[in-house]
C-alpha cells in the first residue's frame, strides 16, 4: 500500500504548475509520483452518452500508452471513462478528489480509486484529511486538475457543467483546451459549445490532441500535415455540395462526399467547424445550408 504524502507549498516536491494559480492550495495530499512530462486533463458530463464515454476512454488509453498522464476528477461518466482508459493501457492516471483522504466520492467508485492508488498513478486530495465533498470543493478541485495539466479536453459537457470551471481556469493560466461541440441541436454538448465560444479549440479527433501535447503518433497514424489536409479536404467537399444553396442532411452529405460510414464523425466535426466559422448554417430540422 502506497503512503499518503503531504506536499506543502514551500516543499521542493510541491507541483510547480499549481503555483501558477492565483490562489494555490497551501498543501495537497497524494499517493504516488506527481512528476510528469505530459499531463492531459479529460473532464466532462456525469451523464455522458455511450459514444462520449467511449471517446474519453480511447483518448485516455492513447495518452497513457504514449507515456502521458491522464488527470480527471473521479466523477461518473467522462471522468471515470478517462481513468479506466488510462488504466487499461497500463499507464498513469491521477484522480483529484473534491474531498480529503479517508473519504470516497462518489462512493460507488471506491474500487476505481483503490485501483488508481495501487497503480503507477496517484490519488490527489487538495484538502485536509476528512474534509467532506462540498459544492465549493468541487470548484476548487477543478482548478487544481486544470493547473496540473498541460491541456484540458472536454469530450462531452452539457450546460451547466462543472467541467466549464476547469476550462475557465485552464484558459486563465494559458493551458490548451479542446472541446467537442456535437450537433447544434444536441443539448448534451452545449457546455462544449460554450467553451469554444470562450476560446477553446473544437475537438475533432484523438490525433489532434496527441499532436497538440507533443505525444508521438504511432507509425501509420498520420502526421500534422496529413491530418490537416484531410480535414480541409472534407470541408471543401461539403462546401461544394452546399454551393447551390440547397439544404442537405448529414446522411445525404455523407453519401454525396462518399465518406465511409466509419468516418462520419469526421464529417460532423467538419460541419461544426464550418458552422462555427460562419460558412454554414444549421436548420431546426437537422439540415445544413450555405450561409
Amino acid at each position: 500500500m502506497k503512503t499518503t504524502v503531504k506536499f506543502a507549498i514551500g516543499d521542493s516536491a510541491y507541483p510547480a504548475r499549481l503555483k501558477e494559480l492565483a490562489s494555490p492550495p497551501a498543501a495537497i495530499w497524494a499517493t504516488g509520483d506527481l512528476r510528469a512530462n505530459v499531463v492531459v486533463a479529460i473532464v466532462g458530463s456525469r451523464k455522458a452518452t455511450g459514444e462520449g464515454a467511449e471517446f474519453a476512454y480511447q483518448l485516455a488509453f492513447e495518452v497513457a500508452a504514449r507515456g502521458g498522464v491522464v488527470v480527471s476528477g473521479g466523477a461518473r461518466g467522462i471522468d471515470a471513462a478517462a481513468h479506466r482508459g488510462a488504466l487499461a493501457a497500463g499507464g498513469r492516471t491521477w484522480a483529484v478528489a473534491p474531498n480529503g483522504s479517508g473519504r470516497f466520492y462518489p462512493p460507488q467508485h471506491k474500487t476505481l480509486f483503490d485501483e488508481i492508488a495501487h497503480s503507477s498513478g496517484a490519488m490527489i486530495w487538495p484538502f485536509p484529511p476528512g474534509t467532506p465533498p462540498t459544492q465549493g470543493n468541487f470548484l476548487r478541485r477543478n482548478r487544481v486538475l486544470a493547473a496540473l495539466a498541460h491541456a484540458v479536453v472536454v469530450p462531452q459537457a452539457a450546460f451547466p457543467s462543472g467541467a466549464l470551471g476547469a476550462v475557465a481556469q485552464a484558459r486563465a493560466i494559458g493551458r490548451a483546451v479542446w472541446a467537442a461541440v456535437g450537433a447544434p441541436w444536441m443539448a448534451e454538448f452545449e457546455g462544449g459549445r460554450m467553451a469554444v465560444r470562450q476560446g477553446a479549440q473544437v475537438l475533432v479527433s484523438k490525433e489532434q490532441v496527441l499532436r497538440g501535447v507533443g505525444l508521438r503518433l504511432a507509425q501509420g497514424e498520420g502526421g500534422p500535415a496529413g491530418q490537416g489536409a484531410r480535414e480541409a479536404a472534407i470541408q471543401q467537399k461539403i462546401l461544394a455540395i452546399l454551393a447551390d444553396g440547397a439544404a442537405f442532411h448529414p446522411d445525404e452529405i455523407c453519401a454525396l462526399t462518399q465518406i465511409a460510414a466509419g468516418d462520419a464523425g469526421e464529417l460532423m466535426a467538419a460541419l461544426m467547424l464550418l458552422v462555427l466559422g460562419g460558412h454554414v448554417v444549421a436548420a431546426a430540422d437537422g439540415s445544413f445550408q450555405i450561409r
